[in-house]
């Protein structure tokens, strides 16, 4: 497994994984 995690001008907080069938699950979380 593949996993990141990056910031999008400090307002969103975005992981991702990519899995053994090269499908990503990504999850995105708005910060308040």
């Amino acid at each position: 497994l593949v996993g990141g995690i990056g910031q999008y001008e400090d307002i969103w907080r975005m992981a991702y994984v990519r899995g053994p069938e090269g499908i990503i699950v990504a999850l995105a979380q708005r910060i308040d």
